[in-house]
């Protein structure tokens, strides 16, 4: 995360605030006290700003695009089972039914379902 850029995106927060319990590190706390002293910018902007920069930085692009392609698949995977349920499990399918199955189970689990 760039340090720069989450310092300048602190001017852009308007939108409405709510509350929240939040127990730091005494250091950390000490860092971003001194950091928002040195740079007029209260402790809480930091916080909300460093939030921003981590929700929309590249990691979290490339986890929104694997969700996206997660849940895709799962339709996939999802219709094949359906097919293989609909026409029958005979001995040539029954392995590609199991796998498909487990990745299905995989991906349920990993959305929280």
């Amino acid at each position: 995360m760039d340090k720069n850029k989450i310092i300048k995106s602190v001017k852009r927060q308007e939108e409405e605030k709510v509350a929240v319990s939040l127990k730091l590190p005494a250091s950390l706390k000490e860092q971003l006290q001194k950091l928002g002293e040195e740079e007029s910018i209260s402790m809480n902007s930091l916080i909300v700003a460093t939030l921003h920069s981590l929700i929309d930085d590249d990691c979290g692009k490339e986890l929104r695009k694997a969700k996206d392609l997660l849940l895709e698949l799962h339709e996939y995977i999802a219709h094949d089972i359906d097919d293989i349920e609909q026409y029958g499990i005979v001995p040539d399918n029954i392995v590609l039914y199991t796998k498909l199955l487990s990745q299905k189970k995989q991906i349920e689990e990993l959305r929280g379902e």
